[in-house]
């Protein structure tokens, strides 16, 4: 079995061209946008059986916790498709806004 450091849609769209035997399993940590889009890439990519990624709750990341609202439902041990348009997540723009500001400062100070 082959293992590829894939990390742009396009090169897991390649991945998948390839044939039926690959399995693909994409690793989601940084954010609930990154979580979303890896569960619903999941949900219409048969070689997707399933992707690892941490729930909001045990994650130290204020990023992960407090960027986005709505996490992935799952009934009958399966993942659901979001119920709302889009990827099924609300964005914190207060949080976008903090952490924006904050990477700014950083980078100005990384600077001088």
């Amino acid at each position: 079995m082959h293992e590829w450091d894939v990390d742009a849609f396009d090169e897991i769209l390649r991945v998948n061209l390839r044939g039926p035997f690959l399995l693909i399993v994409p690793h989601a940590w940084k954010t609930g946008i990154s979580v979303a889009v890896a569960s619903n890439l999941a949900m219409v990519t048969p070689h997707i059986l399933f992707f690892e990624f941490l729930p909001a709750e045990p994650c130290e990341s204020r990023l992960r916790k407090e960027l986005t609202r709505d996490e992935l439902v799952f009934s009958g041990g399966a993942l659901q498709p979001p119920a709302r348009p889009g990827l099924g997540i609300d964005l914190d723009r207060d949080a976008l806004e903090r952490f924006v500001e904050a990477a700014r400062r950083h980078e100005s100070q990384a600077r001088s």
